[in-house]
């Protein structure tokens, strides 16, 4: 197994969102939400906020991406990647992110999204992923 290897299971919180680049390299973002509900010592189910998670695919996962839809749910298996983008103020931060390598559908559920990117940002990304 490889050190930088995870997967996920959840529900897509928006529609994809594609970004073609100047290089003409295909991304698509997805927010994928985690549940952290669970069960209780007394057998209690206990629901929990979700955990977001913002995930880039490329190549052939953006084109399988492109067409997700909010609510449907994803397995998905990638690599931790940070990522800087700005925030509401304007102010430069980091963010953990998944590449995706590998990006399954699992079925439509219908239940925030990875804004403040900017164009120097898809590009290094792009280039960084070697794309």
């Amino acid at each position: 197994m490889k050190d930088n290897n995870v997967v996920i299971r959840g529900n897509v919180g928006s529609d994809a969102k594609v970004i073609i680049t100047e290089k003409d390299v295909k991304m698509t973002i997805l927010s994928v939400a985690i549940s952290n509900n669970y069960k209780n010592s007394e057998n209690e189910y206990v629901k929990k906020d979700p955990t977001w998670v913002d995930v880039i695919c490329f190549n052939n996962n953006a084109n399988k991406a492109s067409v997700i839809q909010k609510g449907e749910r994803v397995s998905i298996e990638g690599k931790l990647s940070t990522v800087v983008k700005k925030n509401e103020k304007g102010e430069n931060i980091k963010e953990l992110t998944i590449i995706a390598t590998d990006l399954e559908r699992v079925s439509i559920l219908r239940n925030t999204s990875m804004d403040g990117l900017d164009d120097q940002f898809v590009e290094n990304l792009a280039e960084q992923e070697g794309f």
